[in-house]
């Protein structure tokens, strides 16, 4: 049974289960981290199984040494990989040497996006985990570049991030993070989904 937590008008799930209860016809189905039955987290394949399954899906993004922007959840890579270290001092290089327990090596936000912007109909939940001015202004310039404002939102836990977020980004859609909320157990895979309302959640 797949775990599902509502979160903005979000349900953001680790793998689709049998039915969905009634009252989530019209909820927005989000894989959470990518489709984690399949794959390790944030990883390519986790985001393509999403993405090959017909639902959006979300995923961390932090900051490297160098600069570059990988996806990981944690702050550091063990969990997830066969390395050590802090990912914000560590070098993107240096992150993908390591694999996953699949033998994935961690992506980097470009390559997502790419993965994106060819997937009609995806849409990119980009959890804002630490960036700062240097690396949000690269994701911007990413989203601009492969033209796909309609196919990402932001989301975080920090409201200093998504203010950022906002300002290069002007009408993308961002929703702010909170604890506390009810689980929803039973939350299945959707084609289609309901666009949000405008308003940003600040």
């Amino acid at each position: 049974m797949a775990l599902a937590v509502a979160l903005s008008g979000t349900v953001l799930v680790a793998a689709p289960a049998e039915a969905a209860p009634p009252n989530c016809a019209t909820t927005p189905t989000i894989a959470h981290r990518g489709l984690t039955a399949s794959a390790v987290e944030n990883t390519m394949r986790a985001i393509t199984a999403a993405l090959d399954a017909g639902v959006d899906f979300e995923a961390d993004v932090r900051t490297t040494a160098d600069n570059r922007l990988v996806l990981m959840h944690d702050r550091r890579i063990e969990r997830t990989t066969n390395g050590q270290g802090r990912v914000s001092r560590l070098t993107a290089r240096r992150i993908r040497s390591y694999r996953t327990s699949d033998g994935q090596v961690v992506p980097l936000v470009p390559a997502v996006l790419r993965v994106v912007r060819d997937t009609p109909g995806a849409h990119f939940y980009i959890d804002l985990k630490a960036l700062n001015q240097t690396t949000q202004r690269a994701l911007a310039d990413l989203i601009a570049r492969y033209g796909i404002r309609r196919q990402v939102s932001a989301i975080s836990f920090s409201g200093d991030l998504l203010t950022r977020f906002r300002a290069l980004n002007p009408g993308i859609d961002t929703f702010r993070t909170e604890t506390g909320l009810p689980s929803v157990e039973g939350g299945s895979a959707v084609r289609r989904r309901p666009r949000f309302p405008s308003a940003h959640h600040r």
